[in-house]
């Protein structure tokens, strides 16, 4: 009888030794898996803080562009649910280890790797859905940028006039190709509709300058109309900011600075800021 006790006791300690040793397996993998999940959600944080600069960083559309708003909208949106969907994994793993914590409690192996492959399946779901997303509000962000590129300024240089008036000057071989170029950009497409801006160098008053901008960039406007056959009607204001909006550091008139310069690296700088700048208002179809 206690040779049949004895071999009874033995095959219990060998099955409990068993199941300790089974338990320690799948407790092993629970830890590599919570290392993984923590690695994946750092990441994922990662991803999610360059989403939101990158959202930052975007250019407001002004309330005359209604498409840019309504993809700046669609941007906001995705990226909120893109932010709580991120949120919600950390109690998902909080909950996933109560649960673990719960099985291994029973002794049954049965138990904690069911929970183990439950949680690996829903993270693996959860984190493709994340990724999912992330490219949703960064395709968004790729389509707002293009859209609002439509609308970028572009500067016309080489413009050259006769000093303090609005005549060009003709015998200037880059005047007349910088007018064809004008002439070109408008005739792009039968919608595009734009403001004129004019800008001078610093040589005058501020009063002066920003009078002769106006003055210079009608007389750009009117030799788009009268000589190229550009329509008025694409054309929807016209002003001028003499040099407050300088493209180039110029130093004051007869400042050292400007001494020091020399005349031909004084009048490069001047030549650059002597410009007309034309920003769509209705751009071109995309």
């Amino acid at each position: 009888m206690k040779r049949k006790t004895s071999w009874v006791t033995g095959l219990c300690l060998v099955a409990l030794l068993a199941c300790s040793e089974d338990l320690g397996l799948v407790t092993a993998a629970w830890n590599r898996l919570l290392q993984t999940m923590n690695a994946k959600i750092g990441a994922l944080k990662g991803q999610y803080a360059n989403l939101q600069a990158s959202v930052k960083a975007l250019p407001p559309a002004p309330d005359s562009d209604a498409a840019g708003k309504g993809l700046r909208a669609k941007i906001d949106q995705a990226l909120a649910a893109h932010g709580q969907s991120l949120g919600a994994l950390g109690p998902f793993v909080s909950t996933a280890q109560s649960s673990f914590d719960e099985a291994v409690k029973t002794g049954k192996v049965a138990s904690a790797q069911k929970v183990l492959d439950d949680t690996t399946a829903r993270f693996d779901q959860l984190s493709a859905s994340l990724t999912a997303s992330a490219t949703t509000v960064t395709g968004f962000i790729d389509q707002y940028r293009k859209h609002r590129a439509r609308f970028a300024d572009t500067d016309f240089t080489d413009l050259d006039f006769k000093p303090a008036s609005a005549k060009f000057l003709f015998d200037h071989p880059t005047s007349k190709a910088t007018l064809a170029k004008l002439t070109s950009y408008m005739k792009s497409c039968p919608e595009l509709v734009v403001d004129v801006v004019g800008h001078t160098s610093n040589e005058g008053s501020d009063a002066t300058n920003v009078a002769l901008s106006v003055q210079r960039a009608k007389a750009v406007v009117k030799h788009l109309g009268t000589k190229d056959g550009v329509e008025a009607k694409k054309f929807r204001q016209i002003t001028g900011v003499g040099a407050r909006e300088n493209v180039v550091p110029e130093p004051a008139p007869r400042s050292p600075e400007a001494k020091a310069m020399g005349a031909k690296a004084l009048e490069d700088i001047r030549r650059k800021n002597r410009r007309i700048t034309v920003h769509p208002v209705t751009p071109c179809p995309g």
